[in-house]
């Protein structure tokens, strides 16, 4: 069993989906024997039946189902800290790896002692960033918004020791703000993959925010980045906060729009927050948004 990588991850309740990337990701991790180590946080689906079957294909799978569900957050600690490597690669059951990546993860690691290594997710990044950063300003200005996904980070064992995950539980960002913080804390050197070595986009995932999107982005979002250390300045959190909204697209008109078809947004949802909404959408998204207000939920209504 290789002792310096391994890949953890957290799932609930998408047993069809984890079995997909699972059978996926084994046949990539078994050229190097890495381990993968599952959490499943008490589904009530047959993802028991799902890794029980795969465990049987690979020796190295080590999943773990929790007695209740302990919430996303504290499920994601548990999950790293049952690694046994010197690096683990935390990621959501949706999380598709390339072909190459487990080979060059292992040759970084094995070069120089990083605390994180970071990886593009279906090249979030377009333009090229410095490999290596010793500097924070370097990480937030750079990659910061684009490692608010699961499986951008690897963490070295000794950060995943000291990192402070029970101040940022049930924001659902637990694993950022944990990070974060850690580097404000000490001199640390990390490594950043320009290539993209990652892909969450399943067809049939649904995020775990995507029901409450306003409130997770324009409320959420900005109270952990806010919450953070004051180390940070506070022009750099507000850069962290609206650098995130505006390129992930999530506020988008088009994705605003197709939160009002889904039936993800109603006039409750938008009414709920609109004053907060205002502080962090642009005015022509805060608008757009106003207009989705007045429009009755019926006839876009779909979900059930």
């Amino acid at each position: 069993m290789n002792k310096k990588l391994s890949i953890c991850i957290t799932t609930y309740n998408r047993s069809k989906i984890l079995e997909a990337t699972l059978t996926h990701n084994i046949i990539i991790a078994k050229k190097n024997s890495i381990p993968i180590y599952v959490n499943n946080n008490n589904s009530t689906d047959d993802t028991d039946y799902v890794l029980k079957k795969l465990k049987n294909k690979y020796k190295y799978l080590f999943p773990l189902t929790q007695s209740s569900n302990i919430g996303f957050d504290r499920n994601y600690e548990h999950c790293i800290k049952r690694s046994k490597s010197e690096y683990s690669w935390g990621m959501a059951d949706y999380s598709y790896i390339s072909k190459v990546s487990v080979e060059k993860i292992l040759k970084i690691i094995n070069k120089k002692d990083y605390d994180f290594v970071f990886m593009n997710n279906g090249n979030r990044i377009k333009e090229n960033v410095k490999s290596e950063m010793t500097i924070l300003d370097d990480v937030i200005m750079n990659i910061g918004w684009a490692i608010t996904l699961l499986d951008t980070i690897v963490w070295s064992k000794k950060y995943i020791k000291k990192a402070n995950f029970v101040r940022y539980y049930d924001s659902i960002f637990g694993y950022y703000g944990a990070m974060m913080e850690s580097l404000t804390a000490s001199s640390f050197k990390v490594y950043w993959f320009n290539e993209s070595l990652v892909d969450s986009h399943h067809a049939g995932k649904k995020s775990i925010w995507l029901s409450d999107c306003l409130n997770t982005w324009l409320v959420k979002w900005p109270n952990l980045i806010m919450s953070l250390p004051y180390s940070i300045p506070i022009e750099k959190k507000f850069f962290l906060i609206n650098e995130h909204n505006k390129k992930a697209n999530i506020i988008s008109f088009k994705n605003l729009l197709y939160l009002k078809v889904s039936g993800y947004l109603n006039q409750t949802i938008i009414k709920k927050n609109s004053t907060v909404y205002k502080s962090f959408l642009p005015l022509l998204n805060f608008m757009f948004l106003n207009l989705l207000n007045k429009i009755p939920n019926s006839p876009f209504h779909k979900r059930k």
